[in-house]
């Protein structure tokens, strides 16, 4: 029989290990990136508020875009910081409830029973209530997670509620230009033409009025709508003027397009205080460019500061509304811009074309050093067999589910309290007294189950309690024999104490035994726990081709191979052969994803002639243009240089039908070159 977690909790771990090692890596490349932008708005305080508008812009988007273009380009150098690593003991801990801690110090009698070792579990307050009973069949529960799985989940939980916050705007947005009305008026309509002669436009923005007292205000990222209140049809020529000229400014500029691509910034790292103080000086900055377009324009200053301050006084503007529109009166920042537009020092409110291309240029030549840097590799653990075999093990077991892969049968499993085992795990010898250690089965076609529980009572030995669906029947030599079969099972799915389990196969039966057992495992996590174990004390190659050769037979899916090929690469790079022992069970896969998945970071690895030939080789199956492209860049650090292995690397990147990717890998190939 075999079985699999329902849940595999090294899986959240892992994501949550990803997740921390990217989110660092971004929050300090933003860091760099955004303290850039600050320092180049600094020295650019004379020229055009447009001009620090486009350098605040060009470096939101592009720390929005960094995760995605450090997987394109390759890896140049190291941040100053080293990558986090899954703890080990927490890798081995399937969901939890309460703790176990294999003991060796339990009180010897004057004719001790071999037991092997001893568990002891403690609960884990507070306990659960019993409507989440079903919980760990699911996800962990929240009292085990880790500080990376907690900080990966309030991560999600503030993304979710700013996102939130931005969708209650923009539906407020949306309801809001329902409810304004397209009156034709031929002195707003007159005012409006001028207005986009005047800044060049092509197309006249709509003019919308609300019934509401609003500031005026521009929405629609691309063909812009100038919202206005009942109180404008008061307004003067030159106000009328003022406001139109400073509204469709917005529109040219397409500021509510910006405006949302920072408030995504912000949602994504809103726990970095930078795209918060970024996003503060882009609308800063952005109404100051669109006031510089009104004095341009030939508007008197002290004329359109009052106006401006009128506007900012009588008529509200609800910050809701933020979400998808920009508003020209709001009362933050008012006292920057009125200073703003009263200087009478001479200073540059118009951006040219070659600004632009210097602020966009000088962006890219600080994002992509950036992009091509990562977090220093994790340090690793390997502490000796004398410290694990001292050291206590601390895993959770608790209401724990197994099932088999075809959805036939479930298990269960709940203790509490000290409990002897048998050297093999298949009988309990000795429970303290209020130990208490349940088993479940239970078939998922037809609803039959079986169910013993065990109540320690020290040195007067443990209660029994044995049944069959509804009915109680005795602990017989026949339910003792289910049961052992059942407990060795339980241990072997759970990967509870893999470590010294697969230690003590491999004394007692050799490194055939212990590829005997790996074939009855179907979960690609628990068989992880074992060969971690195993690897680092199997010295002979064959022993090792042995080993992984048992574990992938067990194995149905290339995604599941693939975790395990990723896993002993360190062990299998040492020589040709080994290596293309290697790179040979990694040609038998079928699907693309799982290649890139096994041999994900091989470029850091320092390859052999033969074996970079043989990787190429791997390479050649693979049909995703995409995938094929990531493989190549990793090879290119170590193929460079070389005729015969860029000869072989032409020809598996002449199969790439994208023009873009192709053009894109030759550069970087031929830059690489000596």
């Amino acid at each position: 029989m075999n079985f699999q977690p329902l849940f595999d909790p090294s899986e959240v771990e892992s994501i949550s290990t990803a997740w921390a090692n990217a989110m660092i890596a971004w929050s300090l490349k933003s860091f760099v990136l955004l303290l850039f932008a600050s320092s180049a708005a600094w020295l650019l305080r004379r020229r055009a508020a447009a001009t620090r508008h486009l350098v605040w812009t060009s470096a939101i988007g592009a720390m929005i875009l960094l995760p995605l273009s450090s997987a394109w380009v390759p890896e140049v150098g190291t941040l100053p910081l080293r990558a986090l690593r899954t703890p080990p003991a927490e890798q081995s801990r399937p969901p939890e409830g309460l703790i176990l801690v294999a003991r060796a110090d339990f009180p010897q009698t004057a004719t001790p029973p071999p037991i092997l070792h001893t568990l002891k579990l403690t609960p884990m307050p507070p306990a659960s209530p019993p409507s989440t009973a079903s919980l760990p069949a699911l996800l962990p529960r929240p009292g085990s997670w880790s500080i990376r799985t907690w900080a990966l989940f309030l991560w999600e939980l503030g993304a979710l509620l700013v996102m939130a916050w931005l969708g209650v705007g923009t539906f407020r947005v949306w309801r809001l230009g329902r409810r304004c009305t397209l009156r034709r008026d031929p002195l707003w309509e007159r005012a409006a033409a001028d207005a986009a002669h005047a800044l060049g436009l092509r197309r006249v923005p709509a003019l919308a009025w609300t019934s509401e007292s609003l500031t005026p205000m521009t929405m629609g990222w691309w063909r812009g709508c100038v919202v206005l209140p009942p109180s404008a049809r008061e307004w003067s020529p030159n106000h009328r003027h003022e406001v139109l000229l400073h509204e469709f400014a917005h529109v040219q500029r397409r500021d509510v397009l910006s405006q949302s691509m920072a408030q995504l910034a912000c949602a994504l790292m809103w726990f970095h205080p930078m795209p918060w103080i970024a996003a503060g000086r882009m609308r800063l900055e952005r109404e100051r460019a669109c006031d510089d377009r009104v004095l341009m324009a030939g508007s008197k200053a002290s004329t359109y500061a009052s106006h401006l301050l009128e506007m900012a006084r009588s008529l509200r503007f609800e910050s809701s509304l933020s979400a998808a529109t920009v508003a020209m009166a709001r009362r933050s920042h008012l006292g920057e811009r009125m200073d703003s537009i009263l200087d009478r020092r001479p200073r540059g409110r118009r951006m040219g074309l070659a600004a632009r291309i210097a602020v966009l240029v000088t962006t890219l030549l600080v994002a992509l050093p950036l992009s091509a840097m990562r977090p220093a590799p994790a340090v690793s653990e390997d502490p000796s067999d004398a410290e694990r075999k001292d050291r206590p093990e601390r895993v959770r077991w608790n209401d724990e589910r197994f099932r088999t892969r075809d959805d036939r049968e479930e298990w269960r499993v709940e203790a509490d309290g000290v409990v002897d085992f048998a050297p093999d795990e298949s009988q309990i010898l000795w429970m303290e007294e209020g130990a208490r250690f349940e088993l479940e089965w239970i078939d998922l076609q037809n609803g039959d189950r079986r169910r013993v529980v065990f109540d320690g009572k020290g040195d007067e030995g443990f209660d029994v309690h044995y049944s069959v669906g509804p009915q109680t029947l005795p602990f017989d030599p026949q339910a003792q024999q289910w049961f052992d079969q059942a407990l060795r099972t339980t241990f072997d799915r759970s990967g509870v104490l893999a470590d010294r389990r697969a230690l003590r196969w491999l004394e007692e039966g050799g490194v055939d035994a212990v590829a005997q057992h790996l074939r009855q495992l179907e979960s690609s996590w628990t068989l992880g726990l074992y060969i971690s174990a195993l690897m680092p004390r199997l010295k002979d190659p064959q022993d090792r081709q042995i080993i992984v050769a048992a574990a992938l037979d067990g194995l149905s899916t290339d995604f599941e191979r693939a975790r395990i090929l990723q896993l002993v690469r360190p062990e299998f790079l040492g020589d040709d052969s080994s290596a293309g022992l290697w790179l040979g069970w990694i040609g038998n896969l079928d699907q693309d994803f799982a290649i890139t998945q096994s041999i994900s970071g091989i470029g850091r690895d320092q390859l052999s002639s033969n074996a970079l030939h043989l990787a190429l080789q791997t390479g050649e199956r693979m049909e995703s243009d995409f995938l094929k492209t990531q493989f190549l860049f990793e090879l290119i650090p170590q193929v460079a240089g070389d005729p015969e292995l860029e000869e072989a690397f032409y020809r598996v990147a002449d199969e790439i039908e994208s023009e873009a990717q192709y053009d894109e890998l030759m550069r970087i190939l031929h830059a690489a070159q000596p």
